[in-house]
């Protein structure tokens, strides 16, 4: 079956694939919005954490504070690998079809997947980190009282607002959808869309 692009005007009784839709902002614009993702679970878990034990205590000296920055730019580095490791494991199938980088204009590392994938799989790929590094972290720390592991899983929700931003830019492709990560843009172009 010859399947042609739906404006072909020469092929008007074949079966027609939609059209690519892009559902992807520039990282600017992903900074700028994803503050709206970010405000809520932060203030939700440190009200809570608040609520169960009562104000915080943290007190750092230096050491502290190089082990805490360093932690920080160690969580950065394992939110980027979580997204390439679900994409490649249950996404593109291969570990060769993602990309590591940093854009130095946005201040934003990144993983790229170049070769398409399910829906389905692209969202998985995405919420991984903030599952990983921010939910159970917090929950963690709110279950005992450790505002340290509170903290980081805070920090870490915050960092993948704009991971829950490209989830609410695609919240209405249906899992099955084929979609391609773009390489420049916060989000991801649906390449065909299965009802």
């Amino acid at each position: 079956m010859n399947l042609k692009h739906a404006d072909d005007p020469e092929n008007i009784c074949a079966p027609t694939l939609p059209a690519e839709q892009d559902l992807s902002v520039s990282l600017a614009a992903a900074n700028m919005r994803s503050i709206v993702f970010a405000l809520p679970p932060v203030v939700l878990i440190f009200a809570l954490y608040i609520l169960l034990w009562g104000r915080p205590h943290l007190s750092l000296d230096l050491s502290g504070v190089f082990i805490m920055i360093g932690l920080f730019v160690l969580g950065v580095v394992a939110h980027e690998a979580i997204h390439g490791f679900v994409w490649a494991l249950w996404g593109t199938r291969s570990f060769s079809t993602i990309k590591f980088g940093m854009n130095l204009r946005a201040l934003a590392p990144y993983a790229h997947a170049t070769i398409p994938m399910k829906a389905g799989a692209y969202r998985l790929g995405a919420v991984s980190p903030a599952l990983i590094l921010g939910a159970i972290p917090s929950f963690l720390g709110l279950l005992t009282g450790n505002f340290l592991a509170t903290f980081f899983g805070i920090i870490f929700l915050a960092a993948a607002a704009g991971d829950f931003l490209v989830l609410w830019l695609i919240r209405n492709v249906p899992s099955q959808s084929l979609v391609k990560d773009h390489p420049t843009k916060a989000g991801c172009v649906v390449l065909v869309n299965y009802p």
